[in-house]
């Protein structure tokens, strides 16, 4: 029964530990987020995956692609945002809805997260693409 404190200590820390995979914990904030993507090319990274996506003034997201038949630019569905909360609404090939937060550092750079734990992160955003499927 000695043990029981020290393991008690191990979980609060695990616990505790776990909360700081979040956005907010790792410096950023919220403020001028929804201007931040608008019309903007990110380039993210998270959970082994790359996304590169033109994030449309109109709303259209498109994949970032080489320009090739097996790499093409392509309209890949539409997104939306208030207040720091993003929408992702994938229609081409089937239909997936994701919805995060999003939040900024000072110089730019962007975090998603779930409230929990980092989605992705990119550097800051350059200007997006021609937002058309050629």
């Amino acid at each position: 029964m000695k043990y029981l404190p020290h393991i008690s200590t191990l979980l609060l820390i695990g616990i505790a530990g776990s909360a700081s995979a979040n956005c907010s914990n790792d410096g950023y904030t919220t403020a001028g987020v929804p201007t931040d993507i608008s019309g903007k090319q990110i380039i993210a990274t998270g959970g082994g995956y790359d996304w590169k996506e033109d994030h449309c003034a109109s709303g259209d997201l498109y994949k970032l692609g080489n320009g090739t038949t097996i790499d093409p630019y392509a309209f890949r569905g539409k997104w939306s945002i208030s207040d720091n909360t993003v929408t992702y609404n994938y229609t081409v090939g089937g239909n997936s809805t994701y919805i995060w937060n999003l939040w900024k550092d000072v110089r730019g750079n962007l975090c998603w997260d779930d409230g929990i734990n980092i989605i992705a992160t990119a550097p800051a955003p350059a200007d997006a693409g021609a937002c058309v499927t050629p």
